[in-house]
């Protein structure tokens, strides 16, 4: 007598594989085709919903963290080395906070400070974490100009070379 396989959870898999296996060979070419294509179709359908979805979703969660931190970063400042208008929650490249790694890259927070901040939940111990790692707020144009590992080194030299 045959084991009927939906009572045994074990055996479902394997006899969902071999009874797709077994199907497919059967197909003729021109079936199988048309069956392989639109299980593509299907896959690709649910992978773009499916991403734009969570897109949308991350977005949401990321904006709703930004809000949470801004009490605790200001709103608003200035570059304090081209004395630009800055703003902390903008989607304007141009005008947005830009956060320097002032200690050459030794800080605990490695990844791109914004980017944490969109992702972290504001707490007292990530506030805590936030304020050891002393970033500085510039705007783009001056925190990609201004290197991470040898600062000092990098300031003198283009002071000596203005100067000749």
């Amino acid at each position: 007598m045959k084991k009927d396989w939906r009572k045994y959870p074990s055996h479902q898999k394997e006899y969902k594989t071999t009874y797709m296996r077994n199907y497919r060979r059967s197909m003729n070419p021109e079936k199988k085709e048309i069956y392989l294509k639109k299980g593509r179709a299907m896959r690709n359908k649910h992978k773009v919903k499916y991403n734009i979805s969570n897109k949308q979703r991350m977005a949401n969660v990321y904006d709703k963290n930004l809000k949470l931190w801004s009490g605790f970063i200001p709103p608003e400042a200035i570059c304090p080395i081209c004395n630009k208008k800055l703003i902390f929650i903008t989607k304007d490249k141009k005008t947005s906070m830009h956060f320097d790694h002032r200690n050459e890259g030794k800080e605990i927070i490695k990844i791109s400070p914004k980017h944490w901040l969109r992702k972290t939940i504001r707490t007292p111990q990530t506030e805590k974490l936030w304020e050891s790692c002393n970033f500085g707020i510039l705007c783009e144009q001056c925190n990609v100009r201004l290197p991470t590992i040898n600062r000092k080194e990098f300031l003198i030299k283009a002071l000596e070379y203005t100067n000749l």
